[in-house]
């Protein structure tokens, strides 16, 4: 994979934060000890998606999840997260 494909942002035992999708990347990932298998993940884009969608790629317990779009944008994404156990 690029090196822009993904990003690691650390936000530790949050359960709710603000993260960025940078230009040209096509995920993000978020570690957070917080996340498990069952976890609801909200992702609230505040900036313009171009009208692509953000979501949840992948969760590791205890450990981080991912959040990415499709087509990488040239420009980038701001969002909220939270996390429901």
């Amino acid at each position: 994979s690029p090196a822009t494909d993904s990003a690691i942002l650390a936000n530790g035992q949050a359960t709710i934060g603000k993260s960025v999708l940078t230009a040209g990347s096509r995920s993000v990932i978020i570690a957070n000890t917080r996340v498990t298998n069952q976890s609801l993940i909200y992702i609230t884009p505040i900036t313009s998606t171009s009208d692509k969608v953000l979501y949840v790629v992948d969760k590791v317990p205890n450990t981080s999840f991912t959040v990415g779009i499709d087509t990488p944008l040239s420009t980038n994404i701001e969002f909220n997260w939270w996390i429901i156990n």
